[in-house]
């Protein structure tokens, strides 16, 4: 079930983070997400549908570098890290990682436009600086999207800890 949940959620985001592309609209659900099931689940479980995905949307954008893929794997180390200090309860903790999701994800962007042939980046800068700002409260929303999600389908191991907390407290009384 858990890897049936991991799959189609990275699909739908690859899906919906392509549908807004086609209209302009820089919106990068599978990083948010990506750093979402890093946290949760660690980094080797879902590593491969989220590269599968990021590779998908790279070769669709026609960029000339894996700008999702690089973000990805720069996120998955950022994960580590911030799963033995940082906090995935509290509102301004995921805005904060949502706004590091972002800052890498524009800094990246950028560098593929500073390689790219016609060097077109003075258009793409207000979406990214508006991208960035938008991106702690979406990474806010996607995670407790995602984790309510868990709960519903009773998948743990994509359970925050504070919702295994609060689901293991009401299954006992439950019982």
């Amino acid at each position: 079930m858990y890897f049936c949940c991991m799959f189609t959620i990275v699909f739908l985001a690859g899906v919906i983070e392509a549908g807004l592309g086609n209209y302009g609209f820089i919106v990068q659900l599978v990083p948010l997400i990506g750093f979402y099931l890093f946290v949760v689940s660690g980094w080797r479980h879902p590593l491969l549908p989220l590269l599968a995905m990021c590779g998908i949307l790279d070769a669709m954008y026609m960029r000339c570098l894996p700008v999702e893929c690089l973000v990805l794997i720069i996120l998955a180390f950022l994960a580590e890290g911030w799963r033995s200090w940082g906090d995935m309860s509290s509102g301004l903790a995921l805005c904060l990682a949502g706004w590091s999701i972002g800052f890498v994800s524009c800094g990246v962007i950028l560098l593929e436009s500073y390689f790219r042939a016609d060097k077109a980046v003075s258009g793409d800068v207000q979406r990214l600086v508006f991208w960035w700002l938008s991106s702690g409260p979406c990474h806010y929303i996607v995670c407790n999207a995602l984790n309510k999600l868990a709960i519903i389908l009773n998948v743990r191991q994509l359970m925050m800890a504070s919702a295994m907390h609060l689901y293991d407290e009401e299954s006992s009384h439950e019982e």
